[in-house]
């Protein structure tokens, strides 16, 4: 899955006609990469890949890396396919960035928990908490 800012949410193939991998450490979860990409008949499928910005501490801490988790599984329930959204888009970017400064990851988690449903229209009933508002639109 790739999450692009002008096509949102876009899946698509990785393909290599040797066995040697050319995308090696490129695509990663959590990457930021700079992709060649073709439309075949039925896919999407990767040309070549260049990592732009990597997230590193997203392989060495287990708590950073199951965060970003719960937020591309947040992405991913309360968007369509090749859904626009360059807000949502932007809102990754800056907290992966802020994992860097390892910040109070359950603050972060709020916010970001609200600025998703925010982003995607979904928020805004000041009663009920983020994160009963999550579970029922992403469930």
């Amino acid at each position: 899955m790739l999450l692009t800012p002008s096509q949102g949410r876009v899946y698509a193939l990785s393909r290599s006609p040797s066995k040697k991998n050319p995308f090696q450490g490129h695509l990663e979860p959590s990457n930021r990469v700079e992709l060649s990409v073709f439309q075949g008949k039925t896919f999407t499928y990767i040309n070549h890949g260049q990592a732009i910005e990597t997230f590193s501490s997203l392989r060495t801490n287990y708590s950073h890396f199951e965060f970003t988790m719960h937020v591309f599984n947040l992405i991913i329930r309360s968007t369509m396919i090749q859904q626009p959204s360059p807000e949502l888009y932007e809102l990754l970017l800056s907290t992966l960035r802020k994992l860097k400064e390892s910040p109070n990851l359950t603050e972060l988690r709020q916010t970001v928990e609200r600025d998703i449903l925010t982003c995607e229209g979904l928020g805004g009933n000041e009663c009920e908490s983020y994160s009963d508002q999550l579970k029922r639109y992403t469930n």
